[in-house]
């Protein structure tokens, strides 16, 4: 069961699951509602005004910083409420991040600054206000974010604060965390060259720092390498050894050629960035009708049988 199955996904369950037949249920969520302030100048301020509300309230950003920095700014503009005001992300430890939920379940908490990670497996049913603050990263993103909103079936507003800017910003993001073809080859290049100067294992301090000396890798940047390394150790053209104080990385010299593509970890980020590309022009073009009827119905496969 799900509410957000492309065609090409329940495609895919079919034929992996053996399933006979799909069930659609169309059903709509009319309690939701739609404000468009995509591009406002201010969006700080008018999110302080939502907030200032006092009602239960998400407000999803994409990253752990900004999730920290913004719900600073909100405690220090209204403190009447900054005790109702928390921030949420995977940075928190499981201890917190169950706290934390179970305060806003029960009130205490009114305000949650979040990244994506506050979401899956979390159901609180009176949610007034969802906050789109910066843009998701697909359209099943946004459908599920948004649709944490009104589970109690009564009226219940979806925000849109994001803008254009939010664009770059999250490509930026995508392209740290899943490297791209042409900074993965710059990356195994780096990385034999040191195998072959010293013949042992590297550190991931040798590696940054050959990175740093080496034109050609603008934009490696330490989690891009060790997403990069993730990749190449699932190809099995490197071996990653764990000691009490760094992680070594040992090239291998003798493997046979491989292609990217058979790295599932380089297809998902692929596959998130094409999901991207394919949702932010209409996220940010489309009128706020078609915006809401991406909320207030499942994403269904449809011409299925």
């Amino acid at each position: 069961m799900t509410a957000t199955a492309t065609k090409e996904i329940a495609c895919e369950l079919q034929r992996s699951l053996g399933i006979d037949s799909i069930v659609e249920d169309p059903s709509m969520r009319p309690n939701l509602r739609i404000d468009d302030k995509r591009g406002a100048p201010d969006r700080e301020t008018y999110l302080a005004s939502i907030v200032a509300k006092g009602e239960k309230c998400i407000v999803y950003v994409n990253s752990r910083q900004t999730s920290i920095e913004l719900a600073r700014t909100l405690r220090q503009r209204i403190p009447s409420l900054a005790a109702n005001i928390a921030f949420y992300n995977v940075a928190l430890s499981k201890d917190e991040r169950k706290r934390i939920e179970e305060m806003f379940r029960d009130g205490e908490i009114l305000t949650i600054v979040a990244t994506s990670a506050f979401g899956e497996g979390i159901d609180v049913v009176d949610i007034r206000h969802i906050v789109l603050f910066h843009m998701p990263f697909s359209e099943i993103a946004f459908n599920q974010m948004s649709g944490r909103c009104g589970r109690d079936s009564k009226r219940a507003i979806v925000h849109l604060l994001y803008n254009q800017a939010d664009v770059r910003i999250n490509r930026s993001i995508i392209d740290i965390s899943a490297p791209s073809r042409e900074k993965l080859e710059v990356l195994y290049k780096v990385l034999r060259s040191l195998y072959r100067a010293t013949g042992a294992p590297v550190t991931l301090d040798e590696i940054k720092r050959a990175c740093e000396e080496m034109p050609a890798s603008q934009g490696l940047i330490e989690r891009t390498i060790i997403e990069g390394i993730e990749v190449f150790t699932e190809l099995g053209l490197i071996d990653q050894v764990e000691d009490s104080s760094d992680r070594r990385v040992s090239f291998k010299e003798d493997v046979k050629r491989v292609e990217l593509t058979s790295s599932v970890r380089y297809c998902e980020g692929n596959s998130e960035r094409e999901a991207f590309d394919d949702f932010c022009d209409w996220a940010i073009a489309a009128p706020a009708e078609d915006l809401l009827s991406k909320i207030n119905h499942p994403i269904l496969p449809g011409g299925l049988k």
